[in-house]
């Protein structure tokens, strides 16, 4: 056995080093082997090692802690120990640690999975009634949508449709009709570079290919919060829904967290026998203004299904309108908006949703002056 005083140098050399505390017991259990060291020795062996573990502890303890602080979202306990290659004791740690994370209220349960979190907010951002100046958004929306409700920042339009029904056509006369009033953010799910230029070149030759370059186009199927314009005008086209489809509702969440002053319009797909888009009645939640695209008696029908903040005396939910797409991409009113529940019928005379004004300059209509009404 080597001079016991040099074993113990050798381990408090391991300890400056942050050697592993393992390492040190099983480096000391080989070189004492079964002699042991004089008493007074080996409690000074064993004092250092447990040092050592001490330190760890903290270390891993501060560590674990500062990852979760930094997570956005949500986290479960098994990703901290993956993340860390957590074992043995500091498995058993994490536990703890989250557990008591929890209990302080620094993080709290979400979800339907157990051992997942999320971050408590604990900077609510206080509304001063006051102190707003925000004014209703000087949008343009096609069948005159934006003369019927008024919409504000930070809000949604959820545009729900059949297949073939236009719900991509809708969505690109909005951010041609808006190009000059916002910086508009195009989020496009389905189609390459080449297919999305071969769709707009479809459009009548009023709509010029040099004004839709004003448009910023992104090829992007998820994680739209990521390249969200907070103050701009953001399509998302369109929002993707997995095997899980309850979770869109947290999905529109994270995008609308990211709005400041900006305003956001989501396409979404909607089965025919279905009255909500696919994730079902939580994709309204966070609409201002919700309209179906739907195909009926073969015709295509527009359905005002949520409009929160009305103009005049009429709520436009339940209205609804025909309309057609001619020469791939003019979206015309066939028509005007008309209630069938309370036995309206559809106006006789065609009503177009963009009004040319000018040569190239397409007006959607004036805003009403009234104040709306909140539904």
């Amino acid at each position: 056995m080597l001079d016991p005083k040099a074993i113990l140098r050798i381990i408090d050399d391991m300890a400056k080093r942050e050697a592993d505390a393992a390492l040190m017991a099983d480096v000391y259990d080989r070189l004492v082997g079964a002699d042991g060291l004089p008493p007074e020795l080996q409690k000074q062996a064993m004092e250092i090692i447990a040092g050592q573990k001490r330190l760890e502890k903290e270390i891993f303890d501060k560590d674990v802690k500062a990852f979760l602080m930094s997570i956005t979202g949500t986290i479960g306990m098994r990703d901290v120990v993956s993340f860390f290659d957590a074992r043995g004791d500091q498995k058993r740690r994490v536990y703890e640690i989250m557990r008591q994370m929890e209990t302080d209220g620094v993080v709290t349960r979400t979800g339907t999975q157990h051992g997942v979190y999320r971050l408590v907010d604990r900077n609510p951002h206080i509304m001063d009634l006051d102190a707003t100046d925000e004014k209703a958004a000087d949008i343009y929306l096609p069948m005159l949508l934006h003369t019927m409700v008024e919409l504000y920042p930070r809000n949604i339009i959820l545009v729900s449709g059949e297949k073939d029904a236009g719900k991509t056509c809708f969505a690109l006369n909005v951010a041609y009709a808006n190009r000059d009033k916002f910086p508009v953010r195009y989020f496009n799910s389905e189609m390459g570079s080449m297919e999305l230029r071969r769709r707009l070149v479809k459009f009548p030759s009023s709509y010029r290919l040099a004004e839709w370059k004003k448009i910023v186009w992104m090829e992007q199927a998820k994680q739209f919060e990521d390249h969200i314009d907070p103050n701009g005008l953001n399509i998302i086209d369109f929002l993707e829904v997995g095997a899980e489809a309850f979770t869109v509702t947290d999905d529109i969440r994270r995008v609308f967290d990211k709005l400041d002053k900006g305003l956001l319009l989501i396409v979404m797909q909607k089965r025919s026998y279905k009255e909500y888009a696919v994730g079902g009645e939580g994709t309204l939640e966070k609409a201002r203004l919700a309209i179906n695209l739907e195909h009926k008696d073969g015709e295509n029908i527009a359905r005002i299904t949520v409009a929160k903040n009305w103009k005049g005396d009429v709520r436009p939910r339940g209205k609804v309108c025909k309309y057609k797409i001619v020469q791939g991409g003019d979206l015309r009113m066939d028509g005007g908006w008309y209630d069938p529940d309370k036995g309206e019928v559809s106006p006789a005379k065609a009503q177009r949703g963009f009004q040319k004004r000018a040569a190239n300059v397409y007006n959607l209509g004036t805003a009403d002056s009234d104040f709306p009404h909140e539904e």
